[in-house]
């Protein structure tokens, strides 16, 4: 029995992972992808986990049949995860939205919320219920929460592997959950089996175990089930009803899962659309805006004869490009599969181009490139989506564009474009602009600014290159004889009118106090987060803008006085006194997802954005947890002091909260050959050592609070504060901490909250 009660145990964490990213690859597709959706996804899994620990785990206590329970539980995951799957896909009908169109973040917030419930609570009640069944057997409760902790950790540290290295490239949303089920419906059939022969104590009145044969016969069934399906065409034809359900009124034509998201391909008449996450990316035939962008930024140089181009070139850019004869095109894609998918569906003049012998597509992160390429480039297009994540904010900071100057001839030009407005762009577009425009600026003191629905942006380190001048852009035009559909030397003395680029330049030093986008501080994502919420909630503005004038006197501010507060009303009660464990729990629970969005990001600045390598930091996490949790079982015995241990290691999660920014900025500093190997020793070492300090915590606050508690109560209890901490630092570090104030700043108040517990820790009598 107790062999596989732990594979059990395993397994809960195995599919709370697998089951967690399938989830919000399908959410993700339906919402708007940027910090915020992603913040309110996992906030509402954190949250609702950690309710069904803390809520539903008290009640474990008092279950007489704790195995059967759990049975149940691995029943009811089978049974969720696909019909959540199918609640996603259907969600735009539900809420009324039409298909390609942005959704707001309320309904955002609420439908996530809501459809997460269900399996998140079954997963985190397993956790406390499975803590109370195995202190069952070994009879030892602070060792039965450690052990159960860890075995949870182990689960979802080979959920996330498997899920990267594995499972995303060979199964679809279905067949994940089919495989989820199919493995939990297997443990619950394995415990069934064994159950009259287990050492748990007898539950029944008469010393017997209930031994049905019809939950037994059950389970057998659905097992078939389950494999029957797994191997059949049905399962498929579920995955291509449902995607059809999802993209009802288009002409599905394709969709396809790579790791770095959704590709769907639509077909309307002769014009195929191409979806990325569920959200337009391009169209075959939207020539007009592929001649207005690369023209323009063409004609900016004399004789663009070597040029880079980041992103954008499957959608008619690259040809244009080409129509002005240049030597040679580095073409930069990250996702292999958009390109399998435009050479399939584009015209066959986009198509001639991918395979023009002047050009070499390289399938690499962009930033990246720029980072390893030798080359010296005439002009360098950066040609990707607004900044409206951390991951694409990268390619719109003043590093990024200092390494770019690093790559460019001395008379080389970059160009980027973002949304904006050419009659009006308010406050929160002009703040949008002015942040990327005076960050640019910072590096390239040449600029060319073009307004427009598009604002395109040209800057230069030579003083000669760039012109607002028509005529020569015209004339330059006329003499590399460029065929286009749309652009004339009309539209393009219509766009340099002197009065409209006057506007722009004077709304954009109306922004000049707006803050410039850096690495560590990467502000520019949070204003867009802040032009997108206005499209809705116009009144969400001066919410958005207090926001910006947090500091860390603020919240150094309020939690001195919350601790002045809670130690003076420990003095008289020793229940308040209780209450700091948990919070302590909960503090570090907020450290540990803080400081990994930290390390992720971090990782993704310095060296690219690598999706297996963002995987393995993630299971490195988990490592250190575990390792932690084993050390620290085995050292409960010879503890004395337990709350003076744990207020010591509140104290190591705040000095190193302190000191990870300085190893991070050190790191930043290191160029050439020892770039590479060197990332490959230090962050694997700092994210394991982040996992380590927040796995030696759990078990020993366990042993601590169990003190005239129940197994199941106590460790539903500390779990759930635990993750509803994760579920703060979740929901603060992407949304609010790192783009307002920085990665420093941030690392700082997450060092401020682990002191306040500390002290309120230390304010304990030191009694054994």
């Amino acid at each position: 029995m107790k062999k596989i009660l732990i594979f059990a145990l395993i397994l809960v964490g195995f599919s709370s992972v697998v089951s967690q990213v399938v989830l919000v690859r399908e959410l993700l597709i339906t919402f708007y992808g940027n910090e915020l959706s992603i913040g309110f996804i996992l906030a509402s899994w954190l949250f609702w986990v950690g309710m069904g620990s803390w809520f539903l785990g008290r009640r474990a206590d008092r279950i007489k049949r704790g195995i059967e329970v759990f049975i149940l539980t691995q029943f009811l995951i089978w049974l969720f995860l696909p019909l959540e799957i199918l609640l996603v896909r259907t969600s735009k009908s539900i809420i009324g939205v039409g298909l390609g169109e942005i959704i707001g973040p309320f309904p955002m917030l609420y439908f996530s919320f809501l459809v997460l419930a269900p399996l998140c609570l079954v997963i985190g009640f397993q956790f406390a219920l499975g803590c109370r069944v195995y202190n069952q057997i070994i009879r030892e409760a602070p060792k039965a929460i450690g052990r159960v902790y860890i075995y949870d950790a182990l689960g979802d540290m080979a959920g996330g592997i498997i899920f990267t290295f594995l499972l995303v490239y060979l199964l679809h949303s279905f067949h994940c959950a089919l495989l989820i089920g199919s493995l939990n419906l297997f443990a619950a059939f394995l415990l069934a089996t064994i159950r009259s022969t287990s050492h748990i104590p007898p539950a029944s009145p008469a010393g017997r175990h209930p031994t049905s044969r019809k939950p037994l016969a059950i389970l057998t069934l659905l097992l078939a089930l389950s494999i029957y399906l797994f191997g059949s065409s049905k399962i498929d034809n579920l995955q291509d009803q449902s995607t059809r359900w999802r993209w009802r009124g288009y002409q599905l034509v394709e969709e396809k899962n790579s790791i770095y998201g959704n590709l769907v391909t639509t077909k309307r008449t002769d014009q195929y659309s191409f979806y990325e996450n569920g959200l337009l990316s391009f169209t075959t035939s939207d020539r007009e805006f592929n001649e207005y962008v690369t023209h323009l930024t063409m004609l900016e140089h004399p004789k663009p004869k070597k040029i880079l181009l980041i992103g954008g070139g499957v959608s008619g850019g690259l040809q244009e490009i080409l129509k002005h004869n240049p030597d040679s095109v580095d073409y930069v894609e990250l996702d292999p599969e958009l390109i399998r998918l435009a050479k399939k569906y584009l015209p066959p003049s986009d198509r001639k181009a991918l395979v023009d012998e002047r050009v070499k597509v390289h399938y690499l992160d962009g930033r990246l490139f720029v980072k390893r390429v030798k080359e010296k480039y005439d002009l360098v297009m950066v040609n990707l989506p607004d900044p409206c994540t951390a991951q694409l904010n990268r390619c719109y900071t003043r590093e990024f564009f200092k390494e770019v100057r690093d790559i460019l001839k001395p008379e080389g030009i970059i160009s980027l474009g973002i949304s904006s407005k050419e009659a009006y762009l308010g406050e929160e577009m002009g703040d949008f602009n002015a942040s990327i425009y005076y960050t640019l600026k910072d590096i390239f003191p040449n600029i060319v600014a073009v307004p427009g629905e598009y604002l395109l942006l040209f800057a230069s380190p030579s003083e000669k290159i760039l012109t607002y001048d028509d005529q020569i852009l015209n004339k330059r035009f006329s003499e590399r004889k460029i065929k286009t559909d749309f652009l004339t030397p009309y539209h393009i003395s219509y766009q340099f009118t002197p009065r409209k680029i006057s506007y722009l330049l004077g709304a954009l030093d109306e922004a000049k106090g707006t803050k410039k986008n850096f690495d560590f501080q990467p502000i520019s994502y949070y204003y867009d987060i802040v032009l997108w919420a206005s499209y809705f909630y116009p009144a969400s503005r001066k919410l958005f803008a207090s926001f910006t004038k947090l500091n860390v006197w603020h919240f150094a501010t309020i939690l001195a006085v919350l601790v002045f507060i809670l130690i003076f009303l420990s003095r008289r009660s020793p229940r308040m006194r209780r209450s700091f464990t948990p919070l302590a729990i909960a503090t570090t629970g907020f450290a540990g997802i803080t400081l990994e969005v930290v390390l992720i990001l971090a990782f993704q600045v310095l060296y690219g954005y690598l999706y297996s390598r963002i995987g393995l930091i993630v299971a490195l996490f988990m490592v250190g947890l575990t390792a932690g949790a084993l050390f620290m079982i085995k050292q409960l015995p010879k503890i004395k002091r337990d709350l003076l241990v744990l207020s010591r290691l509140e104290g190591a999660v705040a000095i190193y909260a302190l000191l990870l920014p300085l190893s991070l900025i050190a790191l930043s500093k290191v160029k050439g050959v020892y770039l590479y190997p060197l990332s490959q020793i230090v962050f694997p070492i700092l994210v394991a050592l982040t996992g380590l300090l927040v796995g030696l915590e759990f078990p020993l606050a366990n042993k601590i609070y169990l003190k005239g508690q129940k197994v199941g109560k106590t460790a539903g209890l500390l779990y759930g504060v635990d993750l509803f901490g994760s579920c703060l630092g979740a929901l603060l570090a992407s949304i609010l901490l790192i783009p307002i104030l920085g990665i420093i700043q941030t690392c700082l108040i997450v060092s401020l909250f682990n002191l306040s517990t500390f002290f309120l820790l230390s304010s304990t009598p030191k009694t054994r």
